[in-house]
């Protein structure tokens, strides 16, 4: 069964696939529709599991597109993430960056956006 994009729509959908969450320890939110687009928030220990990209893309986006299809992207919201600047995109690169040169690579911020 299909159904139109709403708030309540999602939740719906969502309360069919909390059973599989919560026997991880960990929950689902909405933190937003902006168009076509679900902003969820993976809650307790889903928030911070290894698999959590995966649980979004292949588990909550795919169920969600079949029961919605006008959900064009379905994007993990990360509450606690702090502003990405070019100093502190840098400082990440840095920890990398010697495990590619060992291999001759090289990697450097072009730009930034958003």
């Amino acid at each position: 069964e299909q159904f139109p994009l709403t708030w309540e729509n999602v939740e719906l959908i969502l309360d069919e696939l909390r059973p599989y969450l919560m026997s991880d320890g960990g929950n689902v939110r909405i933190a937003g529709i902006e168009g076509p687009v679900v902003k969820l928030e993976l809650e307790g220990a889903c928030g911070t599991c290894p698999s959590s990209t995966m649980t979004m893309k292949m588990g909550l986006e795919r169920r969600l597109k079949e029961a919605i299809p006008e959900i064009s992207d379905v994007v993990q919201y990360l509450p606690d993430t702090p502003d990405m600047d070019e100093a502190s995109v840098d400082e990440v690169l840095e920890g990398v960056r010697p495990f590619l040169s060992v291999a001759g690579g090289t990697v450097d911020l072009v730009s930034l956006s958003g």
